[in-house]
């Protein structure tokens, strides 16, 4: 009865929130619902391994934005990429510190909190090093709900626009049958791969890294339904709702004027980085913008292909930021705890 009242609540709410055009929707929505039955002692858990399937089947939908368009654009620009991909990780760094240094969160949950990228990725990921995953998923959306904002207005105010065509953003395609179950098999497949090898976050980077190498030689035509994604968003949002507390509530509360500095931090060092993209490969300030905002991949990318932006750069530079942050996250966690 308990599942039955969560999953209609969760249902609902996802519904409502798709409608009003929340980002991650059925991410959200299934959050909030899983926080507030958690704090009125309704006692629900997911183990740890459900969150395997979810990102397999995350990771192969980003996937099929690794197209030739993106290699094309990163063969070329390869090193102003690699310098602005390095300049946000710095940026994601120095909030990171501030956070550790000066409020009581801890490096790891500072860190994967900060980490730019696909906020569902590092929520998912943060818990396996050490992270507080309750307050890196605040910290995740709180930065995402100030990027969706800043990345319109943005949109507003420029208005030279690359020409570039744009490929296909990650997202979710029409049901056929076989394409889908060898899409979803591989997706399962790959993530508990990675869950039991010994490869940091290897359950999302299995499917990310396997399904983009499939995709682009066309072996695998990805087929990933509406339904899974939100499917996958909605037991994310669950694992991570349902562990909330009234005490983990208040400690936030505590520390926010903290957590929104860094966020603004954040944020104007990657800006930064966008200016740096366009005095060195010239490409417009959108596009700069867009690749270099510390938002989710997956809203960033309707926003590029919203705006007649340069999207195959976009994805290249937020695609191999994303490889970064995953990479350099345990280290990086390690580093700030010793110098906060």
């Amino acid at each position: 009865m308990k599942w039955a009242a969560l999953s209609a609540a969760s249902l609902g709410c996802g519904f409502l929130a798709q409608r009003a055009h929340v980002p991650a929707a059925w991410l959200i929505a299934p959050l909030i619902v899983s926080i507030v039955a958690a704090l009125k002692g309704i006692d629900l858990r997911l183990p740890r391994w459900s969150l395997a399937a979810p990102q397999g089947v995350i990771g192969v939908t980003i996937a099929q934005a690794f197209t030739l368009p993106v290699i094309d654009e990163v063969v070329h620009e390869w090193a102003p990429i690699l310098i602005v991909v390095v300049a946000t990780v710095v940026a994601a760094g120095t909030a990171s510190w501030l956070l550790a240094k000066y409020s009581p969160i801890s490096a790891a949950t500072a860190a994967w909190g900060s980490s730019p990228g696909a906020a569902v990725t590092m929520i998912a990921l943060s818990a396996d090093y050490g992270a507080d995953a309750r307050i890196v998923a605040f910290m995740q959306y709180l930065r995402v709900t100030f990027v969706v904002l800043t990345a319109s207005f943005v949109t507003h105010l420029v208005t030279q626009h690359s020409t570039t065509p744009s490929p296909n953003a990650p997202g979710t395609t029409a049901f056929t049958l076989l394409p889908f179950l060898a899409t979803l098999a591989f997706a399962v497949a790959a993530a508990f791969a990675g869950r039991y090898s010994k490869v940091p976050g290897g359950q999302f980077l299995f499917p990310l890294v396997g399904g983009s190498a499939l995709h682009v030689s066309g072996l695998l035509p990805i087929n990933v339904t509406w339904w899974l994604l939100d499917a996958a968003y909605l037991t994310v949002g669950w694992t991570i709702g349902l562990s909330y507390t009234r005490e983990i509530l208040l400690f936030v509360a505590r520390v926010l004027p903290t957590l929104l500095l860094s966020t603004f931090v954040l944020l104007g060092m990657c800006a930064l980085a966008g200016v740096l993209l366009v005095v060195l490969i010239h490409v417009d300030p959108l596009t700069a913008y867009l690749a270099t905002t510390p938002g989710g991949l997956d809203s960033v990318s309707i926003i590029a292909l919203g705006s007649g932006s340069n999207v195959a750069l976009v994805l290249a530079i937020q695609m191999l930021r994303l490889f970064a942050v995953v990479a350099s996250g345990p280290p990086l966690a390690k580093f700030i705890g010793r110098i906060a």
